[in-house]
């Protein structure tokens, strides 16, 4: 069956109307292909559309999408980002973005994710990736989670979260027992961390750190192989830090995933040390 007739198919199925949408739509880096993409607007639509092998896609970051039409479909999360707070625990639908759910959760006196501050992610991608920053990770705020092949709590969840590695299934919802703070003080702590990023991360589009850091900082490593302004079409290995490839304009995929490829070999060559991708290459 072909890709087309596949996305046609999956249609029929949930009664949903697939678009083809493009890099600059889906993701943070701006780069890359298209692919067919379906907006679910409930849970239920949502966890059919996982059921029929439909690939979520929340805020883009740490995602690569391939240059042409994608043979995988797409489901954006963007409509299922209600949030709603009761005492110190917030829950938030898989698509809510992370800057709402800190902004939810200030507005009721609750904080502790102002780590997070400036990130373009979804809180369903968050949590399947762990994200962290500064010394700190979502993955201990987390509680229960709703996927789609069951309900994850507390119990469950306590092994199941490392260093850029969280819940492996498909979230559709999550519920975080956050800490209480005041608002003057979770909104002075959000803007130490934003211009702490401001400072040392490029503001170009990217897709975040590129490579996942071991024993030694993966952009330090990057950075010893002289690679900082390397440059492939339209994307480069960042100036201001090595572990990120920034999209000048025009960058493809292909730019991308060919200064990923370059940055590896050096990092190998120099060092023996094999970087770990933290981006995920949709094709």
């Amino acid at each position: 069956m072909s890709d087309f007739l596949n996305v046609r198919r999956i249609e029929e199925l949930c009664g949903l109307k697939a678009a083809l949408m493009s890099a600059a739509q889906l993701t943070s880096y701006k780069g890359g292909g298209s692919a067919w993409t379906f907006v679910p607007q409930t849970s239920e639509q949502f966890g059919r559309l996982s059921e029929l092998g439909v690939k979520p896609i929340g805020g883009g970051s740490n995602v690569i999408l391939a240059d042409g039409i994608c043979k995988t479909p797409l489901a954006l999360t963007k409509r299922l980002n209600r949030v709603q707070t009761e005492g110190d625990l917030l829950r938030a639908e898989c698509g809510a973005r992370l800057a709402d759910v800190i902004s939810a959760g200030r507005a009721q006196g609750l904080g502790g994710l102002e780590f997070l501050t400036g990130v373009p992610a979804s809180i369903g991608g968050a949590i399947r990736m762990n994200a962290g920053a500064f010394g700190n990770s979502i993955g201990r705020f987390v509680v229960h989670v709703e996927t789609d092949k069951g309900a994850l709590d507390e119990k469950a969840l306590a092994d199941m979260f490392s260093y850029r590695k969280g819940v492996s299934a498909v979230v559709l919802s999550a519920t975080l027992r956050l800490e209480r703070i005041e608002r003057s003080e979770s909104l002075r702590i959000a803007r130490e961390y934003l211009e702490f990023r401001g400072a040392k991360q490029p503001q170009k589009p990217s897709c975040g750190s590129v490579f996942k850091n071991g024993s030694r900082p993966s952009g330090r490593l990057v950075e010893q192989c002289g690679l900082k302004g390397a440059r492939v079409g339209g994307a480069e290995i960042s100036a201001v830090h090595a572990n990120f490839i920034v999209n000048n304009g025009g960058g493809s995929a292909a730019d991308f995933l060919a200064l990923a490829e370059l940055a590896k070999a050096r990092v190998y060559e120099n060092f023996g040390v094999t970087l770990e991708e933290e981006f995920e290459l949709i094709e």
